[in-house]
């Protein structure tokens, strides 16, 4: 007969307990999360406008690589900018 443990699987009734911590687990520090950003999404638009600028006009091409140029700076200044302040910490 099976039984179901705390996450709702099934435990043959003569295992150990599965909720029962394992003595070789290690507790995690601080793991920093960076904060959210809208780079990617303008990154993607210049991408998207690159490409869609080779097949109509370069103009759109242009607009393009200046958004993607924007993206690729304003991203990483804003991940040196959390890195100086985690340094801190």
């Amino acid at each position: 007969m099976e039984t179901l443990n705390n996450n709702g699987l099934s435990n043959p009734e003569n295992a150990s307990d599965a909720s029962a911590p394992n003595e070789t687990w290690t507790k995690i520090g601080h793991v920093h999360i960076p904060d959210p950003t809208y780079m990617p999404i303008i990154m993607a638009l210049g991408i998207m406008c690159i490409l869609w600028g080779i097949v109509t006009t370069p103009l759109i091409s242009l607009v393009g690589a200046i958004l993607f140029v924007i993206s690729i700076m304003g991203w990483i200044g804003e991940l040196r900018h959390e890195h100086g302040h985690a340094d801190a910490d």
